[in-house]
């Protein structure tokens, strides 16, 4: 993996940027290039999961999902994904997985994108799960997600930073679903009444900036 262009206006890498940069580089040395993963069969998504458990309980499904938490208990971990539709916790353990599995899993980073396929479980707390057997490392995060207690906070980093605000700030991402459906319904309602969609700078001398 060649090195990024340094130039003055470059910023620094956190102590946490390196070790994942030389992390990426050893799986790449191993020859498991996780960019190179361009398909991962998903059966489910969380909401699914959760919503129809009863019927899913004991039985394969297979989930994607961007791991925001992890608790490493020796031979076993829980973990949770991220993905469309919500949050979904994983039960991974050395046996099911394999020593090297196992240990290349303790080694991802919070933040990563990790594709998994196992059973629904129920954990003793009655939380729906899924009791992983195989993993899929898809893509590796290069950049340190903000802690999850504290969130990002800043307004002026929020707004440049849409994406990451998107990731950690659920309620965030809730009022962009909702625009959505709202931009959406607004527009096909003008297009049963024979209307023509035109983008006109009606608020600025430059194109753009109103919806």
């Amino acid at each position: 993996m060649a090195d990024y262009p340094v130039t003055p206006h470059t910023p620094a890498l956190s102590e946490q940027e390196i070790i994942r940069r030389q992390k990426l580089q050893s799986l790449i040395d191993a020859g498991q290039n996780p960019y190179a993963v361009t398909h991962f069969d998903v059966t489910h998504h969380s909401k699914e999961i959760t919503d129809n458990f009863e019927s899913l309980e004991g039985k394969t499904v297979s989930l994607a999902g961007r791991m925001v938490s992890r608790r490493v208990m020796g031979k076993a971990s829980f973990a949770h994904l991220l993905d469309a539709q919500g949050e979904m916790q994983i039960y991974v353990t050395r046996d099911d997985l394999g020593e090297d599995a196992y240990a290349a899993f303790k080694k991802d980073d919070l933040g990563d994108i990790i594709g998994v396929s196992g059973t629904g479980v129920c954990t003793k707390t009655g939380e729906a799960s899924i009791h992983v057997k195989a993993l899929t490392l898809l893509c590796k995060s290069l950049k340190v997600l903000p802690e999850k207690f504290h969130g990002l906070v800043d307004t002026d980093l929020r707004y440049r930073q849409r994406y990451v605000d998107l990731i950690v700030n659920p309620e965030v991402r809730r009022t962009f679903e909702n625009r959505s459906k709202i931009v959406r319904e607004i527009r096909n309602f003008c297009d049963s009444q024979g209307f023509m969609e035109v983008e006109t700078p009606c608020l600025n001398t430059i194109p753009g900036g109103a919806a």
